[in-house]
């Protein structure tokens, strides 16, 4: 029984004494696997077109069943289908389960692309486990997803599972398993166990005969969706194992309700909506709500949704072998459908998967992992055991720094970095001498970073072009148009709002960090370039300022004091003897870099050229109300001008950059008026709205209003999510457009 103590899933079963050696051990084990879905606004986009997403990331918990998943950071690539080449690499910041971004289309070829995405649990849950959502890139043109022709292995016998074989006989109101045992399997008093979502809930004993056996099920303990159930003999073996799927028909239901049965272009539109379960109860959930041209996308049965993908596809680590229609079917149909596909899939979510789990620190995950390979000026990999340093300057963030050591041939990892957007990147080696520690700033041509690599597509699903319509025929005659006179002449482009998705200040960041109240600003004059570094500039040009070392050492720069008192404690040889081998780094100033708390060191590699002004700290009044540990020996926080948002960003030759986060922008927001005629006004974009923060309340209610553009046609509705106790929830609605 020590892998079902290991999961902590059958505690009952097992004997005290047993239970007080593992105890410990059992509790180390809580996240099984991160489950993720991709809402997108549409699945077939256009040339230079703007692709919009909600990530949901929920994961299995062991005893606890669905909870929002803990990981941080959602890797994505976007593939091309055939080949698994990524066209473009990013990553999505979690919080909660959720995470949103969009992606821009502009340069990438047309063709078939997948939307791959992995957590870092996903991965070491098993490597090739991802999402996948297949993605059309076109001209302007109508395309439906198509299902692949036939499904391999289907007609494949059940195989045997250590001389036993579960196979299912589904009915209207109940599951009946034929549990077939081989002779070759001894006798013993067997075990039926029904894990779902990381649950136990339904175990059962009985003998089993050798040849068939037939076990009817009730189906009061189980929710909608996947259950795994095990036979287990009486020592724990597990003897086999399969997935079954319970109540196709028993998801939440959403109801869409227009203010209006008919609209015409540039109006207005509120949707309200509600979400209930099979009892008519409100839930409250978390929604994205996409709105798009239903003739310029076509919205195929075959789509995978939220609830497929949730409840079947991320289980089964499958690509999209089934759709919302297998659910939509009549009960009988749907179950016989979905369980003849199970019967052959080994579940993601199976007993013997958590078994072979072990907890791992990896699971936790502080934000975005960055590898890389540094090489000296001579294109040699670094020596292993070399210590990096490197310094961060996100485009709208503070500077941050953080370490690394080099591997074998060059390789550095960079953990728990959380940052938006592009980053400009000093890196650094710091080498050990006899007289102390010597510091190289690198070139741009001795680092280079790589993203998280994720595995490639398997997926083979298609897409098929339809006829076009003359709505359609308007829409290529107005791009063709645009883009043909584009160059020659101003356009004036239909008016919109967008909103940063994040909060801005007027604040400089880059002193905040010491409240903006320097006692002395100095700041470089003209000729400050031919000084060495900050420490050759500050000496003499500040009343009070100690210096205690080299000013021109910048392995190992002076001290700095502001109290004649402070030397005095500390003795001048004492002082002198621990700023020369290196030990005095813990005394006299506190160094800031951009308001982040640093190294003399650091600041010493610094070139003037690169300094905006040096804020100092030097009365113990103005260092207690900032709480600052100086023990009144003061604080120098260098600004530099690469930090600076109105300045040029690092363009010498020891920058690099790095991505961090994709930075989420808002959908843009159309005005309300009369049709437009003029081809350079007109506004025909597929999506007409997009939403990825739409809450219900307790009562399951929600609503969203837009305005419509000068599209005359119908337009789809989908609204994807998940309730607050772990259920997806799907829905679509129609409403038409005419002038």
């Amino acid at each position: 029984m020590k892998l079902l103590r290991f999961l902590s899933l059958i505690l009952s079963l097992i004997q005290t004494q047993v239970f007080a050696q593992e105890e410990d051990y059992v509790l180390q084990m809580e996240t099984a696997f991160d489950q993720v879905y991709i809402h997108t606004d549409r699945p077939n986009y256009f040339l230079n077109d703007t692709l919009w997403m909600k990530a949901y990331a929920w994961a299995a918990v062991a005893e606890k069943g669905l909870k929002p998943s803990k990981s941080r950071t959602l890797y994505l690539e976007l593939q091309k289908q055939i080949t698994g080449e990524a066209v473009f690499k990013t990553s999505i910041l979690l919080n909660n389960g959720v995470g949103e971004g969009q992606i821009s289309l502009k340069g990438i070829p047309k063709g078939e692309y997948v939307l791959v995405a992995q957590t870092k649990s996903m991965a070491e849950w098993e490597n090739d486990y991802i999402f996948q959502r297949p993605i059309m890139i076109s001209e302007v043109g109508t395309f439906q997803f198509a299902k692949p022709a036939g499904l391999q292995g289907q007609n494949t016998p059940i195989p045997f599972q250590n001389g036993m074989r579960i196979g299912l006989n589904p009915s209207l109101t109940s599951y009946q398993l034929i549990i077939e045992r081989s002779q070759t399997q001894a006798d013993s008093i067997f075990q039926l166990i029904g894990i779902q979502h990381g649950r136990l809930v339904y175990e059962q004993y009985f003998f089993l005969k050798p040849g068939k056996n037939s076990y009817s099920m009730s189906l009061e303990s189980f929710s909608p969706g996947l259950v795994d159930f095990a036979i287990l003999d009486q020592k724990g073996t597990i003897l086999a194992e399969r997935p079954v799927f319970i109540h196709p028909q028993g998801s939440t239901t959403l109801k869409v309700v227009t203010d209006k049965i008919q609209y015409s272009p540039r109006e207005r539109v509120v949707i309200d909506f509600s979400v209930e379960d099979g009892s008519g109860i409100g839930i409250e959930g978390d929604f994205s709500v996409s709105v798009f041209d239903s003739k310029q996308v076509a919205w195929s049965a075959e789509m995978h949704t939220i609830v497929t993908e949730m409840m079947l596809g991320s289980a089964l680590g499958s690509p999209f072998y089934f759709s919302g229609s297998l659910i939509d079917d009549e009960p009988i149909d749907s179950k016989k459908a979905i369980n003849d596909l199970l019967s052959r899939k080994s579940s993601q979510t199976a007993l013997s998967k958590y078994g072979i789990q072990t907890p791992k620190p990896t699971w936790e995950d502080p934000g975005i992992t960055l590898r890389g390979t540094a090489m000296d000026k001579f294109g040699n990999y670094l020596r292993a055991g070399t210590d990096l340093e490197f310094l961060f300057y996100p485009k709208d963030e503070g500077p941050f720094i953080t370490y690394s050591k080099i591997g074998e041939k060059g390789r550095f990892e960079l953990h728990g970095l959380a940052f938006f957007g592009e980053a400009s990147v000093i890196a650094r080696q710091v080498l050990a001498r006899r007289k102390g520690t010597y510091s190289e700033v690198l070139e741009k041509s001795q680092i280079s970073f790589e993203q998280f690599d994720l595995p490639k597509t398997t997926v083979q699903d298609r897409f098929v072009s339809l006829p076009e319509t003359e709505d359609l025929d308007d829409v290529r005659r107005y791009t063709m148009i645009r883009n043909a006179r584009a160059k020659d002449r101003m356009i004036e482009l239909d008016t919109i709002t967008v909103e940063d998705a994040r909060k801005s200040s007027n604040q400089d960041m880059r002193g905040i960090m010491l409240g903006d109240i320097p006692d002395f600003v100095l700041e470089p004059q003209e000729g400050a370039m031919e000084f060495l570094n900050v420490f050759q500039y500050m000496k003499g040009r500040v009343a009070g300022l100690i210096m205690v070392g080299d000013a021109s050492d910048i392995g190992n720069p002076p001290m700095i004091f502001f109290r004649q008192s402070q030397v005095g404690q500390m003795g001048w040889s004492a002082l002198s003897e621990s700023q020369r081998t290196g030990a005095g780094s813990e005394g006299g100033a506190l160094f800031f870099l951009d308001g982040v708390q640093t190294n003399r060191v650091m600041i010493a590699t610094l070139l003037m050229s690169d300094v905006e002004r040096i804020e100092i700290l030097k009365t113990i009044a103005s260092q207690n109300i900032l709480g600052l540990r100086t023990s009144g020996a003061g604080a120098i926080n260098v600004v530099t001008r690469r930090s600076n948002p109105d300045q040029s960003k690092f363009r010498d030759e020891n920058v690099v950059f790095a991505n961090g986060y994709l930075e989420p922008i808002a959908f843009p927001v159309h005005a309300t008026g009369t049709l437009q005629k003029d081809p350079f006004l007109v506004n025909y974009d597929a999506t007409v709205y997009w939403n990825p923060n739409v809450k219900t309340n307790t009562a399951g209610k929600g609503n969203v209003e837009f305005v419509l553009n000068d599209l005359q046609t119908d337009f789809t509705i989908v609204v994807e999510g998940m309730s607050k106790s772990g259920q997806p929830i799907f829905g679509k609605y129609t409403f038409s457009v005419k002038e």
